[in-house]
């Protein structure tokens, strides 16, 4: 039986054929997927990959990113006050990524206003993507269960 297997490598030690097929196949799949080549020079990207007995079947660079989950601003907080305390928060988490590896943020937001904002201090308005999340529960621990 031709088993699917998988792995992750970091982006330096990849084998010559795979960076091979890794810029043929992201190449040919141009139309349909996101690819940015940037990631591959961030220092947190790892390469995953499924194989079988016959070779690469596929690969997908794993970036971690900080993410911005949601704004709670404190009710009736002028809008000049919010922006400022959002730049605030920005600069800070813009340092934190210089610190820690994380070359991109990402912050989905329903808030045309906010998002204006945001389009103005840096982050760039992703179209035509549909965004995807799945959560993961995590086993309890002994104490958890205890």
């Amino acid at each position: 039986m031709n088993k699917v297997r998988t792995g992750l490598s970091a982006i330096g030690t990849m084998l010559a054929a795979d960076v091979k097929n890794f810029i043929e196949w992201v190449w040919e799949a141009r139309s349909v997927n996101a690819f940015d080549p940037d990631v591959l020079t961030y220092p947190r990207t790892i390469m995953s990959y499924a194989h079988d007995d016959d070779g690469a079947l596929l690969y997908i660079p794993i970036q971690p990113v900080l993410m911005f989950e949601s704004i709670a601003a404190k009710p009736g907080l002028s809008p000049r006050k919010e922006a400022l305390s959002l730049w605030k928060v920005g600069q800070m988490l813009e340092e934190v990524s210089k610190q820690s590896g994380f070359q991109e943020q990402i912050f989905m937001c329903k808030d045309d206003r906010v998002a204006d904002i945001c389009a103005e201090h840096g982050f760039t308005e992703m179209k035509g993507y549909r965004i995807l999340r799945k959560k993961i529960a995590l086993s309890p621990t002994e104490e958890q269960a205890g």
